[in-house]
């Protein structure tokens, strides 16, 4: 029964809108007499340069007199760290699969959809504990239907494993924050081999430049090194170095450090 104010991270980049609208709503009451609850949504999307926004919602913190929530997807990002010393973590961990299938059957009778279970558990699987995503998922096959089987859900998993992979292989492509492309790399949660091979294969049709095409497959071709270095040693402990320089193909910001990895490992 709280009264929401809800900022987002575009709106968080404006820190004269972010100090006259949350910092002003911070310090006084409601008309109502109802508590306040102050939403910053997705602070770790702001970046470095958005330093002004950072130290405005720590000025907000310190001096508010209201309830004041944060969203993060990611927690230990550099950007937002001025704000650990300010608030308390609270972690929200993932659904387990079959409490988000339960939800998903619930719906199912609601609606008047008989499904089978296998169906629903594996919708549940691919979206790996986010329940918005299953519920998206479910209305994308279930519309107008009054059955669901696992067909329909395989169908439907075959497509979204496409998709990810494409978007992915853009992420790690285009992107110039190593984060940004190891976060990309986790997502598609498959063997380090396959997806060199994808990256590959991707490279000539994102680069058309001579130079952007030579540096590229010279990336790659240091993480093949690495690569048979591993099955010839069966020593995975090299593996983060492979993963590090096929997936940092055009960062050029990273090649300090990448050089740095590869001396002490070569040592």
């Amino acid at each position: 029964n709280f009264q929401l104010l809800e900022m987002n991270a575009s709106e968080l980049r404006n820190r004269d809108r972010l100090e006259k609208i949350a910092g002003l709503a911070s310090q006084s009451a409601t008309f109502d007499g109802k508590k306040r609850l102050i939403l910053f949504d997705e602070v770790d999307c702001l970046s470095r340069n958005d330093r002004g926004g950072i130290s405005a919602i720590v000025r907000i913190i310190k001096n508010s007199s209201c309830l004041i929530a944060l969203t993060a997807d990611d927690y230990w990002n550099l950007s937002i760290r001025p704000l650990h010393a300010v608030t308390e973590k609270i972690e929200l961990k993932r659904i387990n699969y079959t409490t988000v299938a339960k939800v998903l059957n619930r719906i199912c009778e609601n609606e008047g959809i008989k499904a089978e279970k296998d169906a629903l558990v594996l919708i549940a699987k691919n979206n790996n504990g986010d329940l918005k995503a299953s519920i998206n998922d479910l209305q994308a096959i279930g519309l107008g239907k009054k059955t669901l089987d696992l067909n329909d859900a395989e169908k439907l998993a075959l497509r979204e494993r496409s998709e990810n992979v494409f978007n992915a292989m853009r992420k790690i492509l285009k992107t110039m924050t190593l984060s940004h492309s190891l976060d990309a790399y986790n997502s598609l949660n498959e063997d380090p081999n396959m997806i060199m091979k994808w990256i590959e294969e991707n490279i000539p049709r994102e680069y058309s430049k001579p130079g952007d095409l030579v540096r590229a497959f010279n990336m790659l071709s240091k993480a093949s090194v690495y690569q048979a270095r591993i099955m010839k040693r069966q020593n995975w402990a090299l593996m983060k170095f492979m993963i590090v320089l096929m997936t940092a193909i055009l960062l050029k910001t990273m090649l300090k450090l990448l050089i740095c990895l590869l001396s002490t490992e070569m040592v």
